[in-house]
């Protein structure tokens, strides 16, 4: 099929600068395309992105920044990133164009590589994620169809930052990137949306069992049933489908996979150099590989779905790889007819023939010299011939050298398998240490010492020390309770632990401030320095104060000793509107919460408070009258008639006490 007849941008000239010549690849978010720089006239893969993205602003934004960023990522396993633009509507990336194929297209044609193939595959990967993790670029997308090998063997990495982009579009690539990528996303990529430099070794781990193994390590007939695998399963061990699969490999695998990313290689740098420990266990072998579908340009986030020629002679794909492969120590080489390899006893027997060899041919010369020295005569010319023959012995029979290797990481099979291979003697201490940084079964440490370019004698021991893990100890849990933090911190440092995180919750046994109970699992020891975490007590559960309102002293008090409230102080107040004894108001208000042991007042009425009626005999009726208003009484004016208007007496009688409000009765003559 012609793609570039059937589709209308082939031959536009993108932002006055790159004609689109033919589509390569099309996937589920852009297309690629081969263009031509006419500026610098050069070739170029062109990414558009689909209409669905170049439409939302906010993945347009963050595609562009996160382009600026991976185009400042140089490194000769990365594909370089040369311009960004948008046209009329086309969003789209300029980048190297990479004249080769995939990795997906050499798994469909190969299927499995050997262990050595693989291992030269997936090392420039990781070469390329440790120059972009160092850079604070993460891939998120780690997948066969982001590996390119250019015709002249270069293993090439595409598309970083592009799935930051996708990601924090408002389409969120639900179908599209999910189960794009669902055989290689780590599992807190699923669970949280989280990703860093160890989610991108999770899935070169993926990688690298699929090219051991010739399929991924989840299959399942759901997208969304292998994202629960990788959530819930841990990786197989590759050997368990290709048995040949040695250990180191399988371990290789798995720490890179582990569903815990802090349980992972911590940079890939230390994955590579795990990776470069194991290779030099393996006999190096050229990739000479070859494939018969067509050439792509492939530099996408999902599976590019290729399009074979319709006709056409098959082309060879990949060379071998430009990288040198781990250097094997060189040898002498052994004299023709006889064995290369020999064993010790045959070392030893040769050793002693060409010693008694010597000394007869030695004592000979002695003999002959003395016999001419009592004739008389020779120059001592004739002993030359043996002592030169005695010397060439002496020198054949010298012990060869090996070069020393570095065992440390390694677990025990491994450094066997690498002691035979340089004819070194590897002896285990019986006795394991505790290590933080090798992992249990590992070599710690090698006697002697490991020095670049140091050589030892062939044969020579060398002891190695294996590691047991981490320290770990057990977590004082019940000396812990009814503890306060501080006094817990101590116990904690005499038990080589941290106090973590602190929540706090209502007990009804253990006093506010202190630990009700450790929430980490204590029946697992933890590594020194590990945190463990406490519940802290806010005191008892409160209560809801009861409405006391109105009732009588002894009712409020018997009802509040009932809801376990301890501290009830009663005070007394005057209330106009409360008959004494009864319930005026209450702290906390009812309904509240409160603590058991909280302190609760009760405002109790001693009825209305009581005032003196004043004197007002003699006073005019005006004056009577603003003076008992300003008392807060009332008043009611009797007169009697022919009088001066003078207040003769008051009802009730002055100096009665009386509650505000009283009517006063005034008589007026």
């Amino acid at each position: 099929m012609d793609t570039s007849l059937a589709d209308t941008l082939v031959g536009r000239v993108l932002d006055g600068r790159y004609r689109i010549q033919e589509r390569i690849a099309r996937g589920g978010m852009a297309t690629v395309y081969r263009a031509l720089d006419t500026r610098l006239d050069r070739l170029v893969a062109v990414k558009v992105m689909h209409s669905t993205l170049a439409e939302d602003p906010e993945f347009v934004s963050k595609f562009t920044r996160e382009a600026k960023s991976a185009a400042r990522l140089s490194h000769p396993n990365v594909v370089a990133v040369f311009d960004q633009g948008s046209d009329n509507g086309v969003v789209f990336l300029v980048m190297e164009y990479v004249d080769g194929a995939t990795l997906r297209d050499l798994i469909r044609e190969r299927g499995r590589l050997s262990p050595r193939q693989s291992l030269d595959v997936i090392a420039p990967v990781l070469s390329a994620l440790d120059a972009a993790h160092r850079a604070g670029i993460v891939h998120r997308d780690i997948k066969p169809e982001n590996v390119l090998i250019s015709s002249e063997g270069r293993v090439k990495v595409a598309d970083f930052g592009l799935a930051r982009a996708i990601a924090a579009s408002h389409l969120t690539a639900t179908t599209g990137l999910l189960i794009g990528t669902a055989a290689y996303l780590a599992p807190e990529q699923i669970e949280h949306g989280h990703a860093d430099a160890r989610t991108d070794l999770y899935a070169a781990g993926i990688v690298l069992y699929e090219l051991l193994t010739g399929r991924p390590p989840y299959e399942a007939a759901t997208p969304m049933a292998v994202v629960f695998k990788h959530v819930h399963e841990t990786v197989p061990a590759p050997s368990l489908v290709r048995p040949e699969v040695s250990k180191p490999l399988d371990a290789l695998v798995l720490d890179a996979t582990r569903r815990d990313p802090e349980e992972r290689p911590p940079s890939a740098d230390a994955l590579l150099e795990q990776l470069e420990a194991v290779s030099r266990t393996l006999a190096p072998e050229p990739l000479d590989l070859t494939q018969q579908t067509q050439v792509l340009h492939q530099h996408h986030t999902t599976v590019l779905r290729t399009e074979p020629p319709a006709s056409g002679p098959a082309k060879t794909l990949v060379a071998p790889p430009v990288w040198p492969p781990a250097p094997v120590p060189s040898r002498p080489a052994p004299p023709a007819g006889r064995p290369r390899k020999q064993t010790s006893w045959w070392r030893g027997w040769r050793l002693a023939v060409l010693l008694l060899l010597a000394a007869t041919v030695a004592a000979g010369a002695i003999g002959a010299y003395l016999g001419l020295s009592e004739r008389g005569g020779g120059n001592g010319s004739t002993s030359g011939a043996p002592a030169t023959s005695a010397a060439a012995a002496t020198s054949a029979a010298a012990p060869t050298t090996a070069p020393l290797q570095n065992f440390v990481n390694l677990s025990q099979d491994a450094a066997t398998q690498l002691g035979n291979q340089f004819n070194l003697n590897v002896v285990v201490d019986p006795t394991p240490v505790f290590s933080d940084t090798v992992a249990a079964g590992n070599v710690v440490s090698q006697s002697p010492p490991f020095t670049e370019g140091q050589s030892v004698q062939a044969g020579s021991t060398v002891t190695l020390t294996m590691s047991k893990g981490a320290e770990t100890f057990p977590i004082p849990a019940a000396a812990l309770v009814g503890q306060t933090p501080d006094q817990a911190t101590a116990l904690l440092t005499a038990a080589h632990l941290t106090l973590g995180k602190q929540s706090t919750d209502y007990s009804d046994t253990v006093a506010a401030g202190a630990i009700i109970k450790v929430t980490t699992d204590a029946t697992v020891a933890l590594p020194a320095g590990s945190p463990v975490d406490v519940d802290v007590s806010k005191g008892p559960t409160p209560i809801a104060v009861p409405d006391e309102s109105g009732k009588t002293r002894t009712a409020a008090l018997a009802d509040l000793t009932t809801a376990l409230f301890t501290k009830v102080t009663v005070t007394f107040v005057f209330s106009d509107t409360v008959a004494s004894g009864h319930v005026v108001s209450q702290t906390p208000k009812p309904k509240a919460l409160a603590q058991p042991t909280d302190a609760l007042v009760l405002n109790v009425s001693k009825g209305p408070e009581l005032f003196a009626v004043p004197t007002l005999k003699g006073l005019s009726a005006e004056a009577a009258e603003s003076k008992l208003v300003a008392m807060g009484f009332k008043y009611h004016t009797q007169r009697l008639p022919n009088g001066p208007g003078n207040v003769l007496t008051t009802i009730p009688s002055p100096g009665s006490m009386q509650p505000r409000g009283t009517v006063i009765t005034l008589e007026i003559f």
